[in-house]
């Protein structure tokens, strides 16, 4: 249903904010229940944006809020923490390269762990 094209319209434009209004008046007029308000909103929405972005002074000069993207990684981390436990480690072991591959592996797997781990939650927060 949903083009993937994503349009940022100013919600404290008028045109926007009217738009707004009349569809929830219509919604709520035609009794739906909730979880088809939840598929025909969105659609009517896009189609409204699609027509009224271009358009719009206002909408087109509007960036919308911005997203903090962390280019981080847990999985760098860990294994970066691997490669120094590794090195003190391999010290205290009879082959020293080994061990230091191994806890960098470790701390690598580690690393995704948490990363997957906070893919869940967020997507569980969202839900």
């Amino acid at each position: 249903m949903s083009s993937g094209t994503t349009y940022h319209v100013d919600p404290r434009c008028p045109d926007v904010q009217a738009f707004i209004g009349r569809l929830k008046q219509d919604l709520n007029a035609r009794e739906m229940s909730g979880e088809l308000k939840r598929i025909i909103a969105p659609a009517k929405f896009e189609e409204f944006a699609s027509q009224h972005e271009p358009t719009c002074i206002r909408c087109k000069a509007y960036v919308g809020p911005r997203a903090s993207h962390d280019n981080r990684s847990a999985i760098w981390g860990g294994a970066a923490v691997g490669l120094i436990v590794g090195l003190v480690a391999g010290f205290f072991r009879e082959s020293y390269w080994q061990t230091v591959l191994y806890a960098v592996g470790i701390g690598a797997a580690l690393g995704l762990g948490a990363e997957v781990l906070a893919r869940v939650g967020s997507l569980l927060r969202r839900k």
